[in-house]
């Protein structure tokens, strides 16, 4: 059904991230704020990726941003 060949193909950290926002699911909240802390070095291109995409993603994105942050605090 259209698969050929033998070459896997992954999602960037910054589209999945951006779909994640998009469902707007409280467990895709939670796992975008798992990928924050576990990929902090990428903060800034993926909201970089988000700014080409919507302001409203940048906003959660910022949002959940902090949270990652208090979280990692405690």
């Amino acid at each position: 059904m259209g698969a050929e060949g033998t070459a896997l193909v992954y999602v960037s950290l910054p589209a999945l991230i951006e779909l994640k926002l998009a469902a707007g699911r409280i467990g895709d909240e939670h796992d975008v704020a798992e990928l924050i802390r576990a990929n902090p070095a990428e903060v800034a291109a993926i909201r970089e990726h988000l700014l080409t995409i919507h302001r409203d993603y940048v906003r959660a994105f910022d949002a959940l941003v902090v949270r990652a942050g208090e979280q990692i605090e405690r």
